[in-house]
């Protein structure tokens, strides 16, 4: 990490396995949300009569075997997005109080801060979705200190934050 002024912020990001893994169970637990509870109310249904929803006996573990083949794919596609080429899984971001500026290879990118769809804090990342399909990650290892943190949280956009401790 290196500054270039008290109002611009540059650092190197290099992404791990652990960075994919925070993004895409992030989107795990945000379907979860949705499919969490009537998959465990119907597993409790079954339990309790298994005689009246003879048919659940068949739903409930197809379920179940559903959510398991999701979390093991999220397992593997964080595995693969992590074994790409070097120059495909480290960029520069600078920061600004307007916007910020994603620099990799011999591409640059500019975004403002107000323009962002959703910014996201997890416990260890920031996720930047400029777009529903444009999602950029930021751990906060390579941002060199809380200090750091602080002004990054604050520059990011308050209308499309969600921040999250999990």
């Amino acid at each position: 990490m290196f500054a270039t002024s008290s109002a611009d912020l540059a650092f190197n990001v290099d992404l791990e396995f652990r960075d994919y893994l925070a993004f895409y169970l992030y989107g795990f637990r945000r379907i979860m949300m949705f499919l969490g509870p009537p998959t465990a109310g119907l597993a409790l249904a079954y339990v309790i009569a298994p005689q009246k929803y003879p048919t659940l006996g068949i739903i409930v573990p197809l379920a179940l075997l559903c959510i398991g083949l999701i979390v093991v794919g999220i397992f593997r596609d964080a595995w693969q997005q992590s074994k790409k080429p070097s120059h495909e899984r480290m960029f520069t971001m600078e920061t600004t109080a307007e916007g910020f500026t994603i620099r990799t290879g011999g591409r640059s990118e500019s975004f403002t801060w107000d323009g962002l769809w959703r910014n996201v804090e997890l416990r260890g990342h920031f996720l930047f979705f400029a777009t529903r399909r444009i999602i950029f990650i930021v751990p906060k290892r390579s941002l060199g200190g809380e200090r750091v943190v602080e002004m990054l949280r604050a520059r990011s956009n308050p209308k499309a934050r969600e921040r999250r401790t999990e």
